[in-house]
């Protein structure tokens, strides 16, 4: 009776164990859900120039974040984050700056785009306010592309440098020279210019895919063989670069990735695949 009395009381803790699982469970779907909605999503063609994104949270939520978002007739601003660490408090840390981004596209009084280093700023000041007793950093990455004339200005915050792809000519990587978010209050996040052409294509993204499409060993091109496996899918795969390289992670089991993962692709005037292919 005492061993009966005793397995009841198990089975009932553990149904009960199960239920908070369970109800655990759908809270963070419900909070992913809610936490991609916050985000932009792929927004139409902009005087020819093609925007798509791909996200993958190593769990149910991320530290991750972007946004793609059209500042009016010829500009387009692109944004990517990565809050530092994974789970429930990376992906609260993405949430506020994605308010604060959103707080923030617009000077108040004039009414005009604000520069990604002045935003950069913006974020910096808003994530050391809200510091408290533990330290909380973030990387991040801001353009901002003239769809008219092909100029990209641009800013980073200790952020992967994004990879323009070219036909006929080598990769280049857009570094840049600022500092983690997080860390002084005084930082500047100094922003470059640069003229791009038809056929370009550009990839901004979060770190982790180093472990899924290469490692950082340089190949003969010079560059870390995940960036090169990122260059070839730009010159392969036309338009749909990002699905080529979404299917290639769910054909390499890479769909469970360590870490979260989440690109921008934004792609120039489009031209003739003869041409790219032949290039």
């Amino acid at each position: 009776a005492q061993l009966r009395s005793k397995i009841g009381f198990i089975q009932t803790l553990h149904k009960e164990v199960q239920d908070d699982l369970n109800l655990l469970n759908d809270e963070l779907t419900l909070a992913a859900n809610v936490q991609q909605e916050f985000m932009s999503t792929d927004i139409e063609d902009v005087q020819g120039h093609s925007f798509s994104s791909l996200w993958r949270p190593a769990s149910v939520v991320s530290g991750d974040m972007y946004d793609i978002t059209q500042l009016d007739e010829n500009h387009v601003g692109l944004f990517i984050a990565d809050a530092i660490g994974h789970g429930i408090s990376a992906a609260m840390l993405a949430m506020m700056l994605t308010r604060t981004l959103a707080a923030n596209r617009f000077d108040p009084v004039e009414g005009n785009f604000t520069q990604p280093s002045d935003l950069l700023h913006h974020l910096n000041r808003a994530l050391l306010e809200r510091t408290g007793e533990s330290a909380r950093f973030a990387t991040a990455a801001y353009g901002i592309l003239n769809c008219k004339t092909n100029i990209l200005t641009f800013a980073g915050a200790g952020h992967p440098p994004s990879l323009l792809s070219k036909i006929g000519a080598p990769p280049l990587l857009l570094e840049s020279d600022g500092p983690l978010l997080g860390v002084f209050e005084d930082d500047t996040f100094p922003q470059k210019t640069i003229q791009l052409e038809e056929g370009d294509t550009l990839l901004m993204y979060s770190d982790g895919f180093e472990g899924v499409l290469g490692n950082s060993e340089h190949d003969n091109k010079g560059i870390p063989t995940y960036l090169s496996t990122m260059e070839e899918f730009c010159k392969s795969s036309g338009k749909d670069v990002l699905k080529g390289i979404s299917g290639f992670l769910n054909q390499t089991g890479a769909i469970e990735a360590e870490d979260d993962l989440t690109m921008i692709c934004m792609r120039t005037n489009t031209i003739p695949s003869s041409l790219r292919f032949a290039a």
